[in-house]
């Protein structure tokens, strides 16, 4: 099926590599106890392999859930929601609707894509497809090894990064045909979103919907795209 679709086609990694300054929230953000145990690591546990002879290296890897680029899925909120394994082949191959704000998120970091962005988009492609995947490109992916600077802490310690808005959350959910949504930052709430804390978990998750967080979308199309996750 796979082999069939992407025949003739541009493939893009929207993937950061998994490596020891790979960015994770658990393990990055302000006051966190688990820096230490949550950031990538490697021990090589043998390695037979001499000069250029054949050999064998073996490894043991640690890290957190969400270093990298990931997916969250419902149970990631909700203790009575699917998991990873349960999400479908057909939900995590969708058509791609990619929101640039990029020029928005350099005037203020914690901008939140809006409902009007939306039909902005919309005004330019066309209505978004059925059980689409809606990204926010930020531009924010290039920040990935610097955490300061991908949270965005300034002087006090404060977080500032961009995300959805409540408003687009809510209505993606009840005006359109959707399986997730993604965004090349730490969140898909913005560092400024106040309370209820992480309403776009509350509201996406709550939805049985999915999320990907820390994606790289430079070059991705922002029309005519399909994403495989």
């Amino acid at each position: 099926f796979f082999v069939v679709m992407l025949q003739g086609k541009k493939i893009i990694d929207c993937t950061q590599t998994i490596e020891p300054s790979a960015f994770s929230f658990i393990g990055c953000f302000p006051g966190s106890p688990y820096r230490t145990e949550a950031l990538f690591k490697e021990q090589t546990t043998m390695d037979t392999r001499e000069n250029d002879e054949t050999g064998f290296r073996k490894c043991i890897f640690q890290l957190a859930c969400d270093v990298g680029t990931h997916i969250d899925a419902p149970s990631h909120w909700f203790k009575k929601g699917r998991d990873i394994s349960e999400l479908s082949v057909e939900e995590l191959t969708a058509p791609g609707v990619v929101i640039d704000v990029t020029e928005k998120v350099q005037e203020n970091a914690c901008y939140t894509l809006t409902v009007q962005d939306l039909k902005d988009w919309e005004a330019k492609y066309g209505k978004i497809p059925s059980k689409s995947f809606v990204c926010m490109k930020t531009g924010w992916s290039e920040r990935f090894h610097d955490h300061k600077l991908y949270m965005g802490l300034d002087d006090d310690n404060k977080m500032h990064y961009p995300g959805f808005s409540e408003e687009l959350a809510t209505y993606l959910i009840s005006e359109c045909d959707i399986v997730g949504i993604g965004i090349d930052t730490a969140s898909l709430d913005a560092a400024e979103s106040g309370k209820p804390r992480y309403p776009v978990h509350n509201i996406v998750l709550g939805a049985d919907k999915y999320q990907i967080e820390n994606m790289v979308l430079t070059g991705v199309p922002e029309s005519d795209v399909t994403f495989i996750s």
